[in-house]
């Protein structure tokens, strides 16, 4: 795993700000539709509303 995929949510958390991890998302060949699919699906079976999604990379088109 690269040090910004660790350093980046640690600077969030450190913070003051609650960090939440989709696992299994780390290079992914699925499409960005397939992918946004997953995290809807996670936020909403955690009860997540009124969050901020950051990521990276692909990670960041899928958020939008």
């Amino acid at each position: 795993m690269q040090a910004h995929a660790i350093l980046f949510p640690a600077r969030l958390h450190d913070s003051g700000h609650p960090v939440h991890v989709v696992e299994g998302l780390a290079h992914n060949p699925r499409t960005v539709p397939d992918v946004a699919r997953v995290v809807a699906r996670h936020l909403a079976k955690n009860d997540r509303r009124g969050v901020l999604l950051a990521g990276h990379s692909k990670g960041g088109v899928i958020g939008k």
